[in-house]
């Protein structure tokens, strides 16, 4: 019974290494191939990431171009593919990443959580970043802005949670800028601390020069927390903005002020984080992903 089986579709999380080998196994089994793309390919910070990432993209370049279906995280995805590479759009499906993340419902008070973190944090403003330490997360920029915002809040505290190549060099910047009695470097957190640390905070800052899919914005979402972003593939899909957060280029300037707005105007921040909260729940729920994704495979092996 098992020799005479194949599956029906083969599919495959990044378009290089395994996409050249995802591609030739499902021709040589006769399936259909889908391609999954999750982050942003077009990029020319990614090609900077690695030596090898500007090989990569022209070796994803031809897997993609021959692939049955592609599966891309957002609908800026889909609009490269169409007008970069000339992808029909009927061969595309947007289904973006599910976010398993516990949503803290049962305490309001944001200074409970604060003072998990450290009691000093009580009372203040907090604001946030999660992620790696390195460079398409524009650290330094991050530290900029936050030095900003302190010149008119002083009392603003800012908690960093991830590690990273960067790590230290942040934290030197922090130092020599004058800035270390108001910052809090969490290191590595675990999965399930991560809803504590997103509910200590008033607004998530990100000012990364590219992202594939903005996770920590609908994980800032669930947990009510607007979001003050640079503008990139990852985010401008999650993002409504002067709606949910606020969007910009990178400039620090325009970043200081919507993050200082926000901690200004509670009700603001409130309304915007809510807002977030709604449009996740309505759209990127795990059951609507599962949905969407299943969609996606029966279209394709439906497909003569």
């Amino acid at each position: 019974m098992l020799k005479e089986w194949k599956p029906d579709i083969i599919t495959v999380q990044t378009p290089y290494e395994e996409g050249i080998a995802g591609y030739f196994l499902s021709r040589w089994i006769k399936s259909k191939y889908l391609l999954q793309l999750h982050f942003d390919i077009f990029s020319e910070y990614w090609i900077k990431e690695h030596w090898l990432n500007r090989f990569r993209r022209l070796v994803s370049f031809w897997v993609i171009k021959r692939a049955d279906g592609i599966r891309v995280v957002s609908r800026a995805l889909k609009e490269n593919l169409i007008n970069q590479l000339n992808i029909s759009k009927e061969k595309i499906s947007i289904v973006p990443v599910g976010v398993s993340f516990s949503i803290m419902n049962d305490i309001k008070d944001k200074n409970y959580f604060k003072g998990l973190i450290d009691k000093s944090l009580e009372e203040k403003p907090v604001v946030l970043f999660v992620g790696r330490f390195y460079a398409p997360k524009n650290l330094e920029l991050w530290v900029d802005v936050a030095q900003k915002v302190r010149k008119t809040i002083h009392e603003t505290c800012f908690v960093m949670a991830g590690e990273g190549t960067q790590l230290e060099n942040i934290k030197e910047l922090v130092r020599k800028k004058g800035l270390s009695d108001s910052f809090f470097f969490l290191g590595k957190v675990g999965h399930s601390k991560l809803p504590e640390i997103y509910a200590s905070a008033d607004v998530f800052l990100l000012t990364s020069s590219y992202e594939g899919f903005g996770r920590v914005v609908i994980e800032s979402y669930l947990s009510g927390v607007p979001v003050v972003s640079s503008i990139n593939a990852g985010t401008i899909e999650l993002i409504k903005d002067n709606e949910t957060g606020y969007l910009h280029d990178l400039n620090s300037e325009k970043l200081a002020n919507s993050v200082i707005k926000l901690l200004i105007d509670k009700q603001c921040c409130l309304s915007m984080g809510q807002a977030g909260k709604k449009k996740i729940l309505a759209s990127y729920s795990i059951e609507v992903l599962i949905n969407k994704l299943i969609t996606s495979w029966e279209t394709l092996v439906n497909k003569p």
